[in-house]
This record gives C-alpha cells, structure tokens and sequence, in this order.
C-alpha cells in the first residue's frame, strides 16, 4: 500500500449522554404519566457507563381517584410543593430538563417557572 492510498477512517459510535434530572410538573396527571413512562429509561441502563433519568415534579391536588383523594404520582419521582419557595426554587434549577403543559397549569406557577429561568445564570 502506498502512503497516498487512503485509510479508511474508522469513527467510534458516538457515546450516549448520561441521564438527565428530569421536572416534570403534574406528575400525577394522565399527560405526567404517559410522559414518564416514555422518558423512565432504567431498564435500558444495564451497562455502567449509562445514567438513568431521574425525576422531580409537582402534583396536582385536583387529580382525584375513584376513592377521592388526588392520584399518587410514580414513586420514582420526588416531589416538590409548588411555591415561592427557596426548596422550589432550587429543586427547579438543578434539573437539565423542565416540562410544563401550559394548558393544566395555573398562570401564576407558570409565570413564576419562567421567571425564576429569566433572572438565574444558567450555563445551559
């Protein structure tokens, strides 16, 4: 083979990024749900070097079962009480991924969800 021959490049396949902290507020609605099981990847990360996503989120009181009382969310998540709040304000900006229904939710959570990402420095 002559130097002028090309090598093939061979690339390496590219490595999955590692979980996400997922918020996911109204986790215990039927849209909260469907997208946890969706997103809820543990089985898939047998191998080391892949994280699972973990989750934070709010409930919604007015989720009510057959029995009355609202419907729990997956235990996988943790919860976090919406409120002006120095707890809600942290739990929120430690996530990497933030997801509102802006149909279901109050003015007042979304306005203040945005305003909180507005005035934080965020590096991503």
């Amino acid at each position: 083979m002559s130097d002028e021959e090309e090598q093939p490049i061979i690339k390496e396949p590219p490595k999955e990024q590692p979980g996400k902290r997922i918020f996911l507020a109204h986790s215990n609605s039927y849209e909260g749900m469907a997208l946890f099981k969706e997103l809820w990847n543990h089985e898939k990360c047998r191998e080391p070097e892949l994280a699972a996503h973990t989750f934070v989120g709010t409930v919604r009181k007015e989720e009510k079962t057959y029995r009355g009382n609202y419907q729990e969310p997956p235990k996988q998540i943790e919860i976090v009480d919406f409120g002006r709040t120095k707890e809600f304000r942290e739990k929120l900006l430690s996530t990497n991924v933030i997801i509102y229904d802006l149909m279901s939710n109050t003015f007042e959570e979304v306005d203040y969800v945005i305003k909180t990402l507005k005035t934080s420095e965020l590096t991503e």
